[in-house]
């Protein structure tokens, strides 16, 4: 009975490792039956995040497109003259007063225009002629200021140039261009003749270096 029971016993031995290694066996042919199945991508990622990177630009650059048109409108309404198509006074005051913050650097000019043929006009011939006329010297004065600097229309039939490092032999040819673009606009308008006077003030020739005060050394040269 003794060896018996240790054969029974060696016996269970065996049939207990071959039924462990028997469940390792099964349990790995589960787990490889359950990870068989096969997966395909049904979803382009790499077109999506290409076709989001296009929209983000489309629309980026849409949205700048628009927000610099509504600014730019917004600067229209609130700031140009409607008449002239220069910045309006509040514009002027608003460009004078960044100026008179600082104290001013050499060369820099200050020219004033006033408009002496509006007023004839207005009176023999109505406001509306008034109206194309300072269209038109809008139009001449800014042409000849677009390498100068900033040019506004002050009211009034004024008008003022800020030229920042300009000498006075620059301003000098501003002037001088000035009057033959006035002169070859007389000659095509006979009816309509534009008659003007100038003056300026160089902060260097003038030792003023106050942005206001310099402006007002102008007017009175013009006076």
């Amino acid at each position: 009975i003794e060896k018996l029971v240790q054969d029974l016993n060696e016996k269970y031995v065996l049939v207990r490792d071959t039924a462990t290694e028997l469940n390792e066996y099964i349990g790995a042919q589960y787990l490889k039956v359950l990870n068989s199945i096969v997966t395909t991508q049904k979803v382009n990622i790499k077109i999506y995040i290409i076709l989001s990177l296009v929209l983000f630009l489309f629309i980026g650059c849409a949205g700048a497109v628009v927000i610099g048109r509504i600014s730019d409108f917004v600067q229209y309404i609130l700031y140009t003259d409607k008449k002239t198509k220069l910045p309006n006074r509040q514009m002027c005051d608003m460009y004078i007063d960044s100026l008179a913050e600082k104290v001013l650097a050499e060369e820099c000019t200050v020219i004033v225009v006033k408009l002496k043929t509006l007023y004839e006009l207005n009176e023999k011939i109505g406001h509306s002629a008034g109206d194309m006329l300072l269209n038109d010297f809008g139009r001449i004065i800014k042409f000849t200021a677009k390498n100068y600097g900033f040019v506004g229309y002050n009211g009034v039939g004024q008008f003022i140039g800020i030229f920042e490092q300009c000498a006075v032999s620059k301003a000098e040819l501003f002037i001088e261009q000035l009057g033959r673009n006035i002169k070859e606009y007389n000659e095509k308008h006979i009816e309509v003749r534009i008659t003007c006077s100038v003056a300026f003030a160089n902060s260097t020739e003038d030792k003023i270096y106050d942005m206001r005060a310099l402006i007002r050394r102008a007017f009175r040269r013009m006076k």
